[in-house]
């Protein structure tokens, strides 16, 4: 496998989030109460629902299932059925955020999940972190991608964003100098109230 940059020209557009096995959907038929659910994709990646019968939900994203419903009932049930699908529980697509974050692990990737949402989801930065040193290593399509981020200026708005897909890993690197820091800083607390200064030669 190949490893080279991504992200650059990703709009993002592509990306609303799939619908996966195990996920938990709730479909609501406007003014057909009798016809509201709230359903577990299978293992096979379908659902099952009264008078419809059974819609392939994986791979596809919530506009793609209410369109099946909704043509399904249309054509045999209600002139114009309004279908709304909703995903309660995102249980099967998952992203890895490691390194010098506060909460390692692995989080559940919902609709529209970004780098920056996924490192708050972690509980943030830790203090150590090197926010100009952000890395999302992706595979796809047989490939694996890399994509190196600016954390600050995400958040001043200077660059964008990005969103992140199923399997992807984020990396936050560790400041040099912030580790080595908080390594000593017990000896430095120590050598600061001693009678005796260690220089560090110019």
């Amino acid at each position: 496998m190949t490893m080279q940059p991504v992200f650059a020209n990703d709009t993002g557009a592509d990306r609303f989030y799939k619908i996966g096995p195990m996920d938990v959907l709730k479909v609501q038929v406007f003014q057909v109460d009798e016809l509201n659910r709230q359903v577990q994709v299978s293992g096979s990646g379908t659902i099952t629902l009264p008078l419809v019968g059974q819609v392939r939900a994986a791979g596809r994203s919530q506009q793609d299932v209410e369109a099946e419903i909704a043509s399904r009932l249309r054509a045999k049930y209600l002139q114009s059925p309004q279908v709304n699908v909703y995903v309660e529980e995102y249980n099967s697509q998952k992203v890895t955020v490691t390194g010098a974050v506060k909460k390692p692990g692995v989080y559940p990737v919902k609709a529209q999940t970004s780098l920056l949402r996924a490192i708050a989801t972690a509980e943030g930065l830790d203090t150590v972190a090197d926010p100009k040193n952000v890395i999302i290593f992706r595979e796809q399509a047989g490939n694996r991608y890399v994509g190196r981020f600016d954390v600050e200026q995400i958040n001043l708005g200077a660059a964008r964003d990005p969103l992140l897909q199923n399997g992807d890993v984020v990396t936050v690197d560790s400041s040099g100098f912030k580790t080595t820091l908080r390594d000593w800083s017990p000896a430095l607390g120590f050598l600061s109230t001693s009678a005796t200064f260690i220089g560090l030669a110019k």
